[in-house]
């Protein structure tokens, strides 16, 4: 990753927040990758055999080809209709069983928890409400897990937010009105500013939503030599800051990372087509 100037801000299970340096259509490149061309593991089709519940088969279909399929080792399965095999095969397809009947009196919730998955590495994220089903009802159903991408289907996009943001440049003149100052801090939703010995200091840049709020502020004050810019240098190689959400399917991280592989194969196949003229 040294290659890509790329500077950690923050990373949990679900999210990661970095610094990197490159132009804005090759960000913008790697959000639609993100978004669209990340392979995932989701579920299709859905053979149902008993559907007592409330909800209809496309309803429950619908729900649960939502649920995001963990697919850490999704490199290692063909793409359904390149496989061999005339039907489904271990190879290109993961068997997923549900079999379910309310015996109890009160009603109760069928969630992920109750699928059986015939593969440990592309289980379903725990504890996705299916539906919830009254006493005597049942739903049984076999369906099978196949390696797909966002533009398939959105079931199979990893992601639930990416945004690439440019970091803006802002300098001002020194504020001697100690009113304003405060005034001035206080106006900035993000808490971008902060009073240090009683001056106006930029401490969280990385935070700024791009709202302007302190540039209206500083018109409607006339403060002389006040600068936000950001549309200057948005074609050029500058900072940016870059936030990911993954669904569950795959780490953040490995998000990234694989969609600048898929970025990097395009420009070669670019580069392979060319070079046959």
């Amino acid at each position: 990753m040294e290659n890509y100037n790329v500077k950690l801000i923050k990373l949990t299970e679900e999210s990661i927040k970095f610094k990197i340096f490159l132009e804005t259509y090759i960000a913008n490149s790697l959000r639609r990758i993100c978004i669209a061309e990340v392979q995932t593991i989701a579920i299709h089709p859905i053979e149902f055999r008993k559907n007592d519940t409330i909800l209809t088969d496309q309803q429950v279909a619908h729900r649960i080809g939502q649920i995001p399929i963990k697919s850490n080792k999704v490199e290692n399965v063909p793409y359904f209709i390149n496989c061999e095999c005339s039907d489904y095969c271990n190879k290109c397809s993961i068997k997923y069983q549900l079999n379910m009947k309310n015996n109890t009196t009160d009603n109760i919730d069928i969630t992920s928890n109750n699928i059986q998955c015939g593969n440990a590495n592309f289980e379903p994220l725990k504890n996705v409400i299916i539906t919830r089903v009254s006493p005597n009802q049942h739903l049984n159903f076999f369906a099978l897990g196949r390696k797909g991408i966002g533009k398939m289907n959105a079931k199979w996009s990893p992601v639930s937010k990416v945004v690439f943001k440019p970091i803006p440049r802002i300098s001002f003149k020194k504020i001697d009105d100690d009113e304003l100052k405060e005034s001035f801090v206080n106006n900035c939703h993000k808490k971008v500013f902060s009073l240090i010995n009683n001056e106006i200091e930029i401490c969280d840049i990385e935070e700024c939503d791009l709202c302007k709020k302190c540039e209206q502020k500083a018109r409607e004050n006339k403060l002389d030599g006040f600068k936000f810019v950001y549309k200057d240098f948005k074609n050029s190689i500058h900072e940016k800051i870059c936030e990911i959400e993954s669904v569950g399917q795959l780490k953040p991280e490995k998000i990234f990372i694989m969609a600048i592989d898929v970025l990097i194969d395009k420009l070669c196949y670019i580069e392979e087509c060319l070079n046959k003229l």
